[in-house]
């Protein structure tokens, strides 16, 4: 620096170092009494965030208003406090900006205006503009450009409460609480409940017991973002049009926690998964919600943590996509802990074990399989396994025996029962236990060498993607009596609903449980009085389903590649629906170079022989079913081709890819 005193160099290093603290404070406040962020130690956040914004500015700061001094050679130097703070406040503007301009556009729309990269010359030329006239000496200038970088500092947090919906009925005394749990991936026939012997699962199975269990609940979709979209909306995937993970959930469509904020609940959210984000708008309703899978505890929001999020983006796309289920519990229950017992909340936990790679922690990985499955004296089952994901393969390498794979999925699926446990341990120790409505439900099954498909999920109907658990408990409800007259509560504990049901039928059963009006528009039912009668979709037991065809749009992009000497179309193009009732599955698909499948059902396990042409019963049956199934294809024609479009962004492509929702 040229002939600038020593205390001069301190004055402008004490500015840089200002600038650093009051912007680190000013975020780690902010991010602490932001309300959608469970904060562990406020005052380690805080010095956290006052390190982090050190180490983003105060180095960069300081060779920027060295750099800016020195092109100056022929004028005195302008190095004082305030121009240690100006260049400080510029770096961070600077990166304040780079977020906005790098950032990714929302998930299946077009980048907003401010989305281009063109926005970095701002600064830059802020930079020229100074080095040309000088640092500023006037604390106004610098107080400006202080203005400009410390504005994203004042985020707003939370989603703003809806008015009160109105009840249906007499207002309930007070508002049950609300514990909803998603199992990821996870079948019904690999639950104690539903007869399956291998695996404990007695927690699941305890509540069976004291709640209602319905043997034949079906997903719509076997998607993950999807389906959860579908179970809080009551609206199948053919009318809320979202068949791929990735895509947002469109904006005129009510959640559930959107609704019980309505109503004055305390909303808190936990996920696992990538696939359920904030940015595709499952926090939409809930005051926290919890998708952070490293770092400092709700440090997401800060300066450093965004700038370290962009750059995995990019540099490492498939870090960190999802979380044990044991890390996501002791975040719900610290939550639990905090809630008051006089005002009602919504929980919801997802669990994302029982998804691929199927890698158990200890002693889960031993429990069902003893030996050694890559052994050359183990007999080569895995032989038989055809077109494993991509996303699988490194776990399975040299494995011989395809029994310890899904002695390893029973496994995920042990220890996911083992922190569902937890979550009920906890409400057992609450006063407000007993009036809790508890939901714990599957988002959609996984093939285990079913119908040919191994180790996956996705792009098929078939019981064993689509055969999901689901019971509903209320223990300190009122209840209904046998004869079907309400009295103002929920049926009978204990008891097993065998008529068929969908994952719509949640959010309607909820509503009517808390005497809260329908909407005309939802596909599914209540099914509060699914004990007396049988009580499904018109024509009796039918339940429905759709998804993109893989195997059809495989072979389109197969074809479009030796037409046209290119990799053919990426995003797909053809869709299958399904009706189910309790003897058949018919299956519709709208590529016309496949035909549609009638399967008898036996035990909820799909006859490998197609019967739509073979008996005049499949012919009679086909002709009941098939303009069903059609129909759902004609009624998602509206908004179907957001559904088709995949997300843009390589970053998301990467990280769906990593769990094996792109090909």
């Amino acid at each position: 620096m040229k002939q600038l005193s020593t205390q001069g160099k301190l004055a402008f290093f004490g500015g840089a170092a200002s600038g650093c603290f009051i912007y680190g404070a000013l975020d780690g406040i902010a991010v602490i009494s932001g309300t959608k962020s469970l904060i562990d130690a406020p005052f380690g956040l805080l010095m956290y965030a006052i390190g982090t914004a050190f180490l983003v500015a105060f180095l960069p700061g300081v060779l920027s208003g060295w750099l800016l001094d020195k092109v100056r050679r022929n004028k005195p130097s302008s190095l004082d406090f305030h121009s240690g703070f100006f260049s400080t406040m510029w770096v961070v503007l600077t990166a304040e900006i780079a977020l906005v301009a790098l950032a990714d556009p929302p998930p299946g729309q077009p980048p907003s205006v401010f989305q281009n990269p063109v926005w970095l010359v701002f600064p830059f030329v802020l930079f020229a503009v100074v080095a040309w006239r000088g640092l500023p000496r006037r604390w106004w200038v610098t107080a400006m450009v202080a203005t400009v970088a410390l504005a994203p500092v004042f985020r707003v947090e939370g989603t703003p409460a809806k008015q009160s919906v109105a009840a249906t009925h007499k207002q309930l005394d007070r508002w049950p609480n609300v514990l909803f749990v998603t199992l990821d991936t996870t079948r019904a026939d690999h639950i104690g409940a539903y007869g399956y012997d291998r695996v404990d699962t007695p927690a699941f199975d305890a509540l069976a017991e004291k709640g209602w269990l319905f043997e034949k609940a079906f997903s719509q979709i076997a998607v993950t973002g999807p389906s959860h979209l579908t179970m809080f909306s009551g609206l199948g995937p053919w009318s809320h049009s979202n068949l791929l993970n990735g895509l947002p959930i469109p904006d005129d469509v009510e959640i559930l926690p959107e609704k019980l904020l309505g109503l004055g609940y305390e909303t808190g959210a936990f996920v696992s998964a990538y696939v359920l984000s904030r940015q595709f708008g499952f926090d939409r309703g809930f005051r926290v919600f919890d998708d952070e899978f490293e770092g400092v505890r709700g440090g997401r929001p800060l300066l450093f943590s965004r700038l370290k999020s962009m750059w995995n983006r990019r540099m490492k796309p498939h870090q960190v996509v999802e979380r044990l289920g044991g890390d996501t519990v002791d975040l719900a229950l610290r939550w639990l802990k905090q809630r008051s017992e006089e005002k009602p909340w919504m929980l919801w936990v997802h669990l994302f074990d029982a998804h691929g790679p199927y890698e158990p922690p200890a002693p889960y990985d031993t429990r069902y399989y003893s030996g050694d499955p890559r052994s050359l004296d183990v007999e080569n089952s895995m032989a038989q396994v055809d077109e494993v994901a991509e996303y699988l393969q490194e776990s399975l390498k040299g494995v011989r025996d395809v029994e310890w794979v899904i002695a390893q999925y029973d496994g995920e699926i042990a220890y996911q029962d083992a922190q569902l446990q937890r979550l009920l341990d906890a409400l057992e120790d609450r006063k407000d236990g007993n009036d809790t409505i508890v939901v714990v439900v599957g988002d959609h099954g996984e093939s285990l060498g079913d119908n040919g498909i191994w180790f996956d999920h996705g792009d098929d109907l078939y019981t064993a993607s689509t055969h999901v658990p689901l019971v509903i408990a209320w223990p300190g409800a009122k209840q209904v009596g046998n004869s079907g007259k309400k009295r103002g509560g929920f049926p009978p504990a204990g008891k097993r609903i065998k008529n068929p049901v969908e994952l719509t039928d949640i959010y309607p059963t909820l509503l009517e449980s808390l005497r809260l009006p329908l909407p005309k528009s939802l596909d599914g039912e209540s099914q509060m009085r699914a004990h007396v009668v049988p009580y499904g979709k018109e024509g009796g037991t039918t339940t429905r389903g759709i998804c993109f065809d893989r195997v059809a749009n495989v072979a389109d992009r197969d074809r479009a590649r030796e037409e046209g000497g290119r990799a053919g179309r990426l995003d797909p193009k053809y869709r299958m629906s399904s009706l189910r009732t309790d003897d058949w599955l018919y299956i519709h698909r709208e590529a016309p170079v496949f035909s549609d499948a009638l399967y008898a059902l036996t035990a909820l396990e799909e006859d490998r022989i197609n019967v739509v042409r073979e008996s005049e019963d499949g012919r009679s049956i086909t002709q009941k079913l098939q303009a069903g199934a059609a129909e759902l294809l004609v009624d998602g024609e509206v908004s179907i081709m957001r559904s088709r479009q995949p997300p843009t962004s390589p970053a998301e492509k990467a990280q769906l890819k990593a769990l094996g929702y792109i090909d």
